[in-house]
């Protein structure tokens, strides 16, 4: 799932990545997700919008990332 995601957005830890997106291209990434998915995976999709981006703290090395359109961490 990893690679899967990684052609979405970046990876900012180990299991963790952010998704700027669009409604499309979110539908798209969760149809290949559930692609992936087994028994054992566990994953949350929290939508938190341009205001939640521009909210954003970042902290030591932490790098902003342009906030098109949706900002999804997963």
């Amino acid at each position: 799932m990893s690679k899967l995601l990684l052609n979405y957005g970046t990876r900012v830890q180990k299991s963790v990545f952010e998704l700027y997106v669009t409604d499309a291209r979110l539908t798209q990434c969760v149809g290949e997700l559930r692609t992936h998915i087994t028994d054992v995976d566990s994953v949350r999709i929290y939508n938190l919008g341009v205001a939640g981006a521009e909210q954003t703290l970042l902290l030591g090395n932490a790098k902003a990332i342009p906030t098109p359109t949706t900002h999804l961490i997963i």
